[in-house]
């Protein structure tokens, strides 16, 4: 007899504990207390662990007897946790011991032999094996030796992988470790330099530039000291390589000053992070005028976590003005801040529509379907929430400028907070006062403050003592007196006023040579709109102290009105790659600019931006907009889709209506592809009809097909009468010889009526379309054939009209009407149809005909069926509608071919998954709920009554919701729950009652009725039991298969007669055919 092979271990403890035992996760360890204990255990497994050690060590501070007993309770909790405890653990009296015997691969190990190697693939790979410091959620002693250790051993060998990188040539390889060195080790100064090193060599000046800028404000803001003498000296050489005559570098001005007068504001934010971090995720939304210091309170909590909580991640984005209609901008800016965690495609898919450079990064990744309906934001929603929070690891998230975020972030930031009600989580935010905050923030905080996952603090003025202090740091040294009491006065207590007051004093005393008499301290309020004169007047000295190319610089900049890279600001400046370099340098050390993110640059503060923007002309404002659009070209040519609002902004800025147009109308299309975004499609469609209309040479055609575009997507957002005013618009600026363009806008607009079930308002529209398409072409009646073109189009347009017709009438249950037309337009279908018109015509001649025979099916329906299947293996286009693979299944199950049904709705349902078709998908899982029905699949019709229900309610479609009730009802009948067959039953037969005469949907109630006739039964309530029969027979419901009809008569006959014992007797029969046949 062979042994048994042992399970096989595998255990993480870099990043975050994570242990895998015969295939599967454990997760019954959650507690730090337990992780902590069984890291040391295996981490230390070579040797039994005395009980008196363990005891001490990790309850130092209690007496010998109580850690004694702790350990005890604690190891009980580990033995029970564990899934083998006899063969992972050997205990005694006296040690404790990991089965040094046990085979099992721990990361720290495979780390270690990986970073002992000398091979580049071999520490690439233990590059990769470390996700994170050594359990980050421990804080004991004995950890932190043997974390820092390894941290260390990380950062070494980062330092060997950077060196092989660049002795094989591959500067790409090695700035990608210097950046990941970098991220590592933030306060590694030499790291940067290796880093501005590899740029410099690889003709980057800018991104050497900009590595530099990190590192210097990272210096500054965490240990309040300026680079050392090699990286100022390195700085010095990026600046002034090639170059004759090189501006003064000047040592950069500190780009924070110590924080006054906010002690109590930090206080509280330190206590609000404390209860996140503690697994109570929640919002603290700071409040305040524009500089009063909102973003600089974010700022000092990011750096307090990272001191005391290294484990934590933080990230930071901003809303801005120019951007309040890109969707998801924040959110995209925070999903670049950091790699990635790893995530299955099908989330992948989903940020792609945020990241579309995921695409290109995994080839292999599909692509995003265009996201069609508002409900399916949850999967994307829920992608991103993964994206975000990723593993266990503390996350503080900081939005600046909240003001300015776009509504699908706002819906998103309140679903994230409710995504894992567990999550160690603080979303901190900046608001301004004194600005329209988008309708969504209201929204946002009112659903936080009623769920209390909302603190909200205002930030006010520094008092007088805290101005005078603040005042002191940025001149240098304390300020006189008689200067004080006029600068709180003029500054209100306003933070950025007082700074930039002061520097702008200190300019004038640079330039002049005379002590600043504080002459600029004058009355200054603290709105954030319009800005203070005398503030303006402030800010203006201080562009005027910068040199004349790089004020143009901060023009430039200010134009492209968000955030920028160097990229953008090169290609738009259209001058040598030095000159802008130099030019962005300065305005760095000038603090007009900082830098932003992994690469790019944003204004100080908004005000600085503003004042810039204003002090353009008219003329150079255009300019510089034309310049900017066309560097966004340049730059994007491969993938315009995701920059076209912008560039579409920046023309109409620079007054070119018709590039403008042509951009939005392509930013409308493609927000529908990208994310669901239909409200911003709507938004870019009327500035491009704004536009139309103010063009000097208006384009009439042009406008109209805009026109119906919106038309088009208010449709699908079900604003259906803003839908009737788009399509009425187009077809006023249509030229009236068009009659085909024309008749089809008269479709869509009666398409908007019968969505409203306005039936009759309807076919009045339709019939006004089939007026003005008037006769067919002259020579040409429906039969005869022809080969032109545009006669082609004309009849094609025809059968578009008589087949919305004829839906109208299947609608309202006149089917001798809707067969009528069918008749009358068959020769021009055998004619001129097109491949997926042809599909849907010969199926919709079945479906009246099954409709006229009481939904049942006869030889004349089966041979219309076979007519629309020949048709569909004859068009490739029908073959890939899922709407058409629908329809068949839908009357494959009516005509009792199951399996087949099974089959085409499947196929259906997954197309409409991929194409989010919220009316598809509640189709395909109603109607395949009631083929697993059929073939007593129960399980199978729970889930998909599970889904119709929660779906169709979301969407407000009442039939369907009835069938998901009456498939719940016939679940509880099998269950013997005689209620819960009440409750759903009759539920659905009211929705049933609530619908239109002849609603196609009304026929299924034997859906609901059987289960409720059975329950009836059972209970011996024979009158309600015959009232259910009596409704199963009416000529209204599906015609039923003779073996349950015939039954059901006699017994209603009987209790009619007073039979009852027959009755019941009949009504028996009748249930026992229906079990039989899984109506039942």
């Amino acid at each position: 007899m062979q042994d048994t092979a042992p399970t096989p271990l595998h255990v993480e403890l870099l990043g975050n504990l994570r242990i895998i035992y015969g295939g599967a996760p454990v997760t019954a360890i959650h507690s730090p207390r337990l992780q902590a204990l069984l890291a040391y255990l295996i981490l230390h497994r070579a040797a039994p662990q005395a009980r008196r050690h363990l005891a001490y060590l990790f309850w130092p501070d209690s007496s010998e007897g109580q850690a004694r007993t702790n350990l005890r309770h604690l190891l009980h909790d580990l033995q029970h946790a564990l899934p083998d405890d006899e063969t992972l653990l050997t205990t005694d009296s006296q040690t404790v011991q990991w089965q040094p015997t046990l085979p099992v691969t721990l990361d720290v190990a495979e780390f270690e032999r990986a970073a002992a190697a000398t091979a580049r693939a071999e520490l690439e790979g233990a590059v990769a094996l470390y996700r994170g410091a050594l359990l980050p959620g421990c804080y004991d002693d004995w950890i932190r030796p043997e974390r820092e250790r390894l941290h260390r051993l990380c950062a070494s060998t980062l330092e060997r992988l950077i060196a092989l990188a660049e002795a094989e040539h591959d500067l790409a390889g090695a700035i990608a470790g210097a950046e990941h060195l970098v991220r590592h080790d933030p306060m590694h100064e030499a790291a940067y330099r290796t880093l501005m090193r590899l740029h410099g060599l690889n003709g980057d000046r800018a991104a050497a530039l900009h590595v530099y800028h990190r590192c210097a404000s990272m210096l500054r803001r965490e240990l309040g000291v300026p680079p050392d003498a090699a990286t100022l000296a390195l700085h010095q050489d990026l600046l002034t390589a090639d170059v004759d005559d090189a501006d003064p570098a000047g040592r950069p001005a500190p780009d924070r000053y110590p924080l006054v007068g906010r002690a109590a504001d930090c206080a509280l934010l330190h206590a609000i992070w404390r209860s996140a971090r503690a697994s109570n995720p929640q919002m603290v939304v700071l409040t305040g005028d524009a500089g009063i210091g909102k973003s600089r309170l974010a700022e000092e909590l990011a750096a307090w976590v990272s001191r005391h909580d290294p484990a934590t991640l933080t990230v930071t984005a901003r809303g801005y003005a120019a951007e309040g209609d890109l969707p998801y901008a924040p959110v995209a800016s925070w999903l670049r801040a950091r790699p990635l965690p790893a995530l299955d495609n099908v989330w992948l898919t989903e940020i792609a529509r945020l990241l579309p450079e995921l695409l290109t990064a995994h080839p292999a990744l599909p692509s995003p379907e265009p996201l069609q309906q508002a409900w399916q934001r949850h999967r994307l929603f829920e992608a991103l929430a993964r994206a975000l929070l990723g593993d266990r690891r503390p996350r503080l998230l900081i939005l600046d400028d909240l003001q300015w975020c776009d509504r699908d972030t706002l819906a998103w930031l309140h679903y994230l907070l409710r995504f894992d009600p567990a999550a160690p989580l603080l979303l901190a935010g900046t608001l301004r006062t004194g600005e329209s905050a988008p309708p969504g923030l209201a929204t946002l905080l009112d659903g936080l403050r009623r769920d209390s996952l909302v603190a909200e603090l205002e930030v006010g003025p520094l008092d007088a003592t805290a101005t005078t202090a603040l005042a002191g740091h940025v001149a240098g040294h304390p300020l006189d007196a008689e200067l004080a009491e006029p600068l709180f006065r003029g500054s209100e207590g306003n933070p950025l006023f007082v700074v930039e007051m002061i520097q702008a004093g200190l300019a004038q005393q640079s330039r002049t040579g005379e002590r600043w008499s504080g002459e600029h301290a004058g009355t200054a309020g603290t709105s954030a709109q319009p800005l203070p004169a005398r503030v303006r007047q402030v800010l203006e000295r201080r562009l005027a102290q910068l040199s004349p190319a790089a004020l143009e610089l901060a023009e430039l900049a200010a134009t492209i009105g968000r955030r920028f890279d160097f990229a953008c600001l090169h290609a738009a400046a259209d001058a040598p790659e030095a000159d802008v370099v130099r030019q962005l340098d300065e305005l760095w050390r000038r603090r007009i600019v900082r830098e932003h993110g992994a690469d790019g640059y944003d204004f100080s503060h908004d005000k600085l931006r503003e004042t810039a923007y204003q002090g353009l002309s008219a003329a150079r404002r255009r300019l510089l907009h034309r310049r900017v659009a066309g560097a966004l070209e340049s730059l994007h040519a491969g993938a315009l889709d995701g920059v076209s609002g912008q560039i579409g902004r920046h023309y109409e800025q620079a007054g070119l209506a018709a590039p403008a147009i042509t951009y939005y109308c392509r930013a409308a299309q493609a927000s529908q592809q990208v994310y669901d975004a239909r409200e911003d499609a709507i938004t870019f469609y009327r500035r491009a009809l704004a536009l139309l209309g103010e063009a000097p040479h208006n384009d009439p055609a042009t406008a109209a097909h805009v026109w119906e575009l919106l038309g088009d997507v208010l449709h699908l957002t079900a604003q259906y009468e803003p839908a009737r005013e788009a399509f009425q618009h187009a077809l006023s600026l249509l030229d009236t010889a068009d009659k085909v363009t024309q008749a089809d806008l008269y479709r869509k607009l009666g398409n908007t009526w019968r969505e409203e079930r306005s039936y009759a308002m309807a076919r009045q529209v339709y019939d006004a379309g089939l007026q003005w398409l008037g006769e067919p072409p002259a020579g040409h009646a429906a039969g005869q054939d022809h080969a032109d073109t545009s006669e082609r189009r004309w009849w094609q347009r025809w059968i578009d009209l008589q087949l919305e017709i004829v839906q109208t009438h299947y609608w309202i249950g006149e089917s001798r009407q809707a067969l009528a037309a069918m008749n009358a337009m068959r020769a021009a279908v055998d004619h001129y149809a097109g491949a997926v018109q042809r599909v849907h015509f010969f199926m919709q001649y079945a479906t009246l005909q099954w409709q006229q025979e009481r939904f049942a099916p006869t030889p004349q329906t089966e041979a219309y069926l076979r007519e629309a299947q020949r048709a569909l293996v004859d068009s490739p286009e029908a073959q890939q509608t899922p709407s058409v693979i629908f329809r068949l299944g839908f009357l494959l199950l009516w005509h009792d071919m199951l399996a087949a049904a099974e089959t085409k709705i499947l196929a259906a349902l997954a197309w409409a998954e991929r194409s989010i078709d919220l009316t598809l998908l509640v189709r395909c899982l109603v109607y395949l709920g009631v083929v697993y029905r059929r073939q007593d699949r129960p399980d199978d019709v729970r889930a998909c009554a599970a889904r119709t229900l929660e779906l169709a309610t979301a969407a407000h479609m009442p039939e369907y919701v009835a069938t998901a009730r009456a498939n719940l009802a016939w679940l509880a009948w099998r269950a013997g729950d005689l209620a819960a067959v009440d409750d759903h039953g009759r539920a659905a037969l009211a929705l049933w009652a609530e619908l239109e005469p002849g609603h196609p949907s009304t026929p299924y109630q034997w859906t609901a009725l059987w289960p409720l006739l059975a329950a009836e039964a059972s209970r011996g309530a024979l009158q309600q039991a015959v009232v259910c029969a009596r409704t199963l027979l009416l000529p209204t419901q599906q015609r039923l298969p003779a073996a349950l009809a015939d039954p059901l008569a006699r017994a209603v006959d009987a209790h009619r007669a007073g039979d009852l014992p027959s009755a019941q007797q009949w009504l028996q029969q009748a249930l026992d055919a229906a079990t039989r046949q899984h109506y039942l």
